[in-house]
């Protein structure tokens, strides 16, 4: 893999609710956008933003079904790089078939049909 893609890749999952431009990016790997651009999906078969997305949905989905977290679901929202609660809703149902809120009560029932006693 490119290193300069790898270091990209780190350093979004680093601060997920930054909002990286592909300009910044491109600039962070010290090459022109139109080429970040290609050498990034080449190499991870998505688009720098679809990736970025990507990140953020998979981590908001392992915070929503944390059993131990309580948090409000547009503070999880805004954690993971989404500014907006109507489009983190809609990106998340569009990705996982449901809403957060639905993900989040889904996730409390197996817990406690797996935990009775709790």
């Amino acid at each position: 893999m490119d290193g300069r893609i790898s270091h990209i890749k780190k350093k979004i999952a680093e601060d997920l609710s930054r909002p990286w431009t592909i300009k910044e990016m491109a600039e962070e790997a010290r090459i022109s956008e139109p080429h970040f651009r290609r050498v990034f999906r080449e190499e991870t078969g998505i688009t720098p933003s679809a990736y970025r997305t990507d990140l953020r949905l998979k981590r908001a989905s392992e915070l929503l079904t944390d059993p131990d977290d309580f948090r409000l679901i547009k503070e999880i929202a805004v954690e993971c790089g989404f500014m907006n609660e109507s489009n983190f809703t809609r990106e998340f149902k569009k990705r996982h078939g449901m809403t957060p809120t639905e993900c989040r009560h889904q996730a409390w029932e197996i817990h406690q049909s797996n935990h009775p006693d709790e």
